[in-house]
This record gives structure tokens, C-alpha cells and sequence, in this order.
């Protein structure tokens, strides 16, 4: 129980070092590394135990159930490391719903027994067990371990952050307005300054900068 408990841990720091890389460049020997408890037994072949990471947006996020991160992590306990193999997301599978359907969707149709079982028929290897992780999850774990340090190399603008929530948000313009604004031919490229309310300016600046959850995902995101 304990050593599958500890698989978990790793695997979620694992998860988070490769999808926010930047996030997670020091802590990576810790993020790659397994201690073994010799009394726990766990699902394994031929010392192997590959565990599925998943990772979606959630929440009122554009495409919630659409896992735009998909990983399998393989657990080598003769050698005590993991591999990370990363598969993309627009990879389009036959079998998929006739085959009109993209491996980033699969958690969404069927869950995730059908996104395991997706992931096995690409790479050829059993899926023994499965992680799923959207934004909030991400931000609750960075808060759990108290923040982290960040090494911004770069200053970091950007004016066109999304504010959760307010995806839909008139901004003040009745719906006569927002139709003729719409119909322009520059309304995809002047939609940031219509809709101004939707948005906001985020910056960091460069240097060391210790951020919790919520200013980590917005770093991540961004950046």
C-alpha cells in the first residue's frame, strides 16, 4: 500500500516536471527517481509498471474533457527510474468512434478505461494503471507543497490572459453591438480589444520569482 502510494507522489511531481517544464528544471533527478518499499507488490511485467498520465483543463475551460497532455509512464524497478514517453495529442486513431476522432478525446468518450485502453493499442504496452489531472489539480498541488521557485529567464508580458469565467462576458456591449462586431472581417484580430473585460495584463518579471498555484499556472500557461 505504501509503495503504491509513494508511485502515486512521484508520478504527479513527474506529471507536473514534463508538462510545465520550466516549472520543474531543478527538481527533475526527483521527479525520475523511485524509492522501493520490499513489502508492497503493485501490477508489474517484467519488472515494469506503466502508469498513463492525462492531463486536461477541466472546469469551464475551453474543451474540458479534451486531454492535450497524454504520457505513459513506465516504472523500471530493476533500475529504480521512470520513463516518460509523450504522445501527441492529435494523433487520429481508426478505431476511435470510426475513426473520426483524435487520441486527445478518448478520455472524454469513454473515460478512462478507453483512453487506457486507446494508449495500449498505440504503443503496443499494457497500461496497468491511470492519472488524470486538470488545472485545478495542478494549482492544488503546487499549493500543498507551499509555492515554488521559479527562474524566470525571461520578462514576461502578456496582454491577452484569459480570466476564468468571463469567456462570455459582454463587456458592456449590448447583443446589436456584439452581432454587427462579429460580422466584420476584423473581428477575430480586434476580439482582445472588444472584449477587453476578458482579459488581463500578466507579467513577471526575470529573475527568481516564488509563485503558488495559481501564478504558477499562469506562468505555465503563458509562457
Amino acid at each position: 500500500m505504501r509503495k503504491g502510494i509513494l508511485i502515486l507522489l512521484v508520478i504527479f511531481v513527474a506529471f507536473l516536471f514534463w508538462v510545465f517544464w520550466p516549472l520543474f528544471q531543478q527538481v527533475a533527478p526527483v521527479a525520475t527517481r523511485v524509492i522501493l518499499h520490499p513489502n508492497a507488490s503493485i501490477k508489474e511485467e517484467n519488472g515494469r509498471t506503466n502508469v498513463l498520465l492525462l492531463g486536461i483543463g477541466g472546469g469551464s475551460h475551453d474543451g474540458p474533457n479534451l486531454t492535450d497532455t497524454v504520457m505513459l509512464a513506465s516504472i523500471d524497478w530493476k533500475n529504480n527510474s521512470i520513463k516518460l514517453i509523450s504522445i501527441p495529442r492529435d494523433l487520429w486513431i481508426p478505431t476511435l468512434n470510426n475513426g473520426v476522432k483524435k487520441i486527445n478525446e478518448a478520455y472524454g468518450l469513454g473515460g478512462l478505461s478507453e483512453a487506457k485502453s486507446v494508449v495500449n493499442q498505440v504503443t503496443g504496452q499494457p497500461v496497468d494503471y491511470s492519472v488524470r489531472l486538470d488545472f485545478q489539480g495542478f494549482v492544488d498541488g503546487i499549493d500543498a507543497i507551499g509555492g515554488v521557485d521559479v527562474n524566470v529567464v525571461h520578462t514576461l508580458n502578456d496582454y491577452e490572459y484569459p480570466i476564468s469565467g468571463k469567456e462570455d462576458d459582454p463587456c458592456d456591449h449590448t447583443q446589436d453591438e456584439i452581432q454587427a462586431f462579429t460580422a466584420t472581417d476584423s473581428a477575430e484580430v480586434d476580439n482582445q480589444e472588444f472584449f477587453a473585460c476578458r482579459y488581463k495584463h500578466l507579467h513577471f518579471d526575470i529573475g527568481q520569482q516564488h509563485m503558488d498555484g495559481e501564478s504558477a499556472l499562469e506562468f505555465a500557461r503563458s509562457r
